[in-house]
């Protein structure tokens, strides 16, 4: 997750594009994080109390990337 901000913010500031691959998730998942995604933020939240601000980076940098992202089924 951390590479995943820090591509996020390379694209910002470049202005270049990335193009993420998901696979075996909907774009929904990702983008609401719900799901799979949701399990695991709740469990980076309860592991990373006093780093609040590191996961919504984080969640953040998942909505930013997921409207440039090919999906796989």
């Amino acid at each position: 997750m951390k590479e995943l901000t820090k591509i996020v913010d390379w694209v910002e500031e470049t202005g270049r594009s990335v193009l993420p691959v998901f696979y075996d998730i909907t774009p929904s998942e990702v983008r609401k994080q719900s799901g799979k995604f949701e399990k695991a933020f709740v469990e980076h939240e309860e592991r990373l109390k006093d780093e609040l601000e590191m996961v919504q980076r984080w969640r953040d940098a998942l909505k930013a990337i997921n409207y440039q992202s090919l999906w796989v089924g």
